[in-house]
């Protein structure tokens, strides 16, 4: 892709050839920016995330995905000092899809305040209009970042 990134570079109307985006969408694809650690993302598969959540579902909770995330909900609240009834509707249903992943880091009781804090704003973000400031939030939330790598670049051991 050398040649490519060269034309696109010196040619902002330059297209990629079919043939070439072909070769890209068997692949993934990051955009590490500027300043960011190179490669921390080259092992993470998204599909590893899903994997632990219905292992764990299948081990603890006899395959139900309602028991999953009621107890889910339940440990994260607790981890985070967060009462979800003072959430609005989106607020919640953000809490309660994040809280399935959030659940899965170990050590997130022992988070300082300002971290888990910080949590409670991005899960905030998430149900704000703005994608942009969640994004943000997610970005500077280093040990945040961290767990959700080491979490989605390592297989669940024994599907």
């Amino acid at each position: 892709l050398d040649r490519e990134e060269r034309r696109l570079a010196a040619d902002a109307s330059y297209r990629s050839s079919p043939r070439t985006l072909r070769r890209l969408v068997t692949h993934n694809l990051l955009y590490e920016t500027p300043g960011s650690s190179a490669g921390e993302w080259d092992r993470f598969h998204v599909r590893n995330l899903g994997l632990a959540l219905n292992r764990r579902m299948r081990l603890e909770f006899e395959g139900s995905a309602r028991r999953l995330r009621n107890e889910s909900c339940r440990r994260v609240a607790r981890a985070l000092a967060l009462r979800p009834a003072t959430l609005s509707r989106r607020e919640r249903k953000a809490f309660e899809e994040l809280a399935l992943i959030l659940d899965l880091i170990p050590d997130l009781p022992r988070w300082t305040r300002e971290e888990r804090e910080a949590v409670v704003a991005i899960i905030r973000a998430k149900a704000g209009g703005l994608e942009r400031r969640y994004l943000s939030l997610m970005q500077r939330h280093a040990r945040l970042r961290e767990a959700v790598i080491r979490l989605g670049s390592r297989p669940p051991r024994n599907i």
